[in-house]
C-alpha cells in the first residue's frame, strides 16, 4: 500500500463494545466528525472517505496543510475531520455545513472551520507500517511532527481504567472513547475487535401517546411515533 497509489484505502473500524480494563488496552477519545484517510506524496494531498470517494474539495484548508507539515513526503494518515463549536467541542452539525461542499466559500470555511485530528499512520515514504503494533504506529506518528493548527495529533493514554476514561470524556461532552490493544496490527477494512468504541448516548424516558400511520415505503406501518415526556416537576 502507498500514497503513489492514489487509490483510496479502506479504514479499519472499530467493534461497538463496553470499555475495557487492563494493561493491553490505549485509550483515544472518539471524535464526532468524519473519518477520512490522507494521501500525501508527489501528487496533492488528497482526503478519502470511509467509502472511498474523494472529498479533498470540500476540504482546502486541510490540504493547505498537509502540503505546509510535509512538503511532498510521502504518507498514508488515518483520522477524523472535526469541526469546534463556539465552546470548543467536536460539532458534527459544524461539520456537515461542509460536507458535499465542493468550493467552500471563505466566510463558509471561517465558520465553519475544520480540522484533521490525525490518530493513526499506515505508510511512511513508501513502506507500509499495516504491520506493526498500535504502539510503535503511534510512535512512527508522532515523529512526522504534524502539528498544526489544522492538523492535530490527539493523545492516547495508557494504564488507565476504561469506565473512568468514559467518565471523562462524559466530562468534556465528547461522543465518547475508543480502546485499542497496544500490539493491533492495522487491518484495512476491517471491524475488528482490536478496536472498541463506546459512544456515550444522551436517554431520556418517554411515554408513547399514540402513532401517526406511514406512508411510501412505510404504508401500513407506523410513520412515527407521538411521544410525552414527564418535565422537571414531575407533570407529563
Amino acid at each position: 500500500m502507498s500514497a503513489a497509489s492514489g487509490k483510496p484505502v479502506p479504514p479499519m473500524l472499530a467493534t461497538l463494545g463496553h470499555p475495557p480494563t487492563g494493561e493491553r488496552w490505549a485509550f483515544e477519545s472518539k471524535w464526532d466528525g468524519q473519518r477520512a484517510i490522507a494521501t500525501t506524496g508527489s501528487k496533492d494531498p488528497a482526503l478519502w472517505s470511509r467509502n472511498g470517494n474523494d472529498i479533498s474539495a470540500s476540504f482546502p484548508e486541510i490540504l493547505d496543510a498537509l502540503s505546509a507539515v510535509l512538503d511532498h513526503r510521502e504518507t498514508v494518515l488515518d483520522g477524523e475531520i472535526v469541526s469546534l463549536g463556539p465552546d470548543g467541542v467536536p460539532s458534527f452539525s459544524r461539520l456537515q455545513r461542509r460536507m458535499h461542499v465542493l468550493k467552500p466559500t471563505a466566510q463558509l470555511r471561517n465558520d465553519a472551520l475544520t480540522t484533521y485530528y490525525v490518530f493513526d499512520v499506515l505508510d511512511i515514504d513508501g513502506t507500509s507500517t499495516t504491520d506493526l503494533p498500535y504502539l510503535e504506529r503511534r510512535e512512527a506518528l508522532a515523529n512526522l511532527s504534524l502539528e498544526h493548527p489544522r492538523i492535530k495529533v490527539p493523545p492516547h493514554w495508557l494504564n488507565v481504567d476504561g469506565p473512568t476514561m468514559l467518565e471523562v470524556a462524559r466530562t468534556h461532552h465528547l461522543e465518547g472513547i475508543v480502546a485499542k490493544s497496544i500490539t493491533s496490527t492495522y487491518q484495512p477494512g476491517k471491524r475488528s475487535p482490536s478496536w472498541l468504541k463506546t459512544p456515550l448516548r444522551a436517554n431520556t424516558e418517554g411515554i408513547i401517546c399514540g402513532f401517526v400511520p406511514g406512508s411510501g415505503n412505510a404504508a401500513g406501518g407506523i410513520g412515527s411515533l407521538i411521544l410525552g415526556a414527564h418535565d422537571d416537576t414531575g407533570n407529563a
